[in-house]
């Protein structure tokens, strides 16, 4: 890792301490950890996209560079309830709520506690793939 990076790295810790989260969550905005690990402990390949880098492109509005990306991660880890609850998201964001209610089940088969998740997020989630008239 070069200096860059730790610099990085650090300034993530510092910001995330700001904002009373764990040093896990570089940003208040981040909805999940984005370790290089993934929830069954698989480590992610060095030339694939970081679940930041995901989220930094969903936040800036570039949400086909976001797809493209986590088309990229789930190819590569297919089992990692981490990233199908990341493409839940992004799929919600793109207005494609069925789509978005089916990878959001697939993360809850895989890791049903969805334990890497903030509960926040997992339950706004849930609230926009919801049908019922109460929601």
């Amino acid at each position: 890792m070069g200096v860059p990076d730790r610099a990085a790295a650090r300034n993530a810790s510092k910001h995330a301490s700001k904002h009373g989260v764990s040093s896990n969550f570089p940003s208040k905005c981040l909805n999940v950890r984005t370790d290089p690990i993934d929830s069954n402990g698989i480590a992610f390949a060095e030339d694939s996209p970081t679940l930041d880098q995901v989220y930094q492109a969903a936040h800036a509005g570039k949400l086909a560079d976001a797809q493209k990306m986590m088309d990229k991660v789930l190819k590569e880890h297919p089992n990692s309830a981490k990233a199908h609850f990341v493409e839940a998201e992004i799929l919600a964001k793109q207005g494609q709520m069925g789509q978005a209610e089916a990878e959001l089940n697939i993360a809850e088969r895989l890791k049903p506690d969805l334990s890497f998740a903030k509960p926040q997020a997992v339950q706004d989630l849930k609230k926009k793939n919801c049908r019922c008239p109460a929601c």
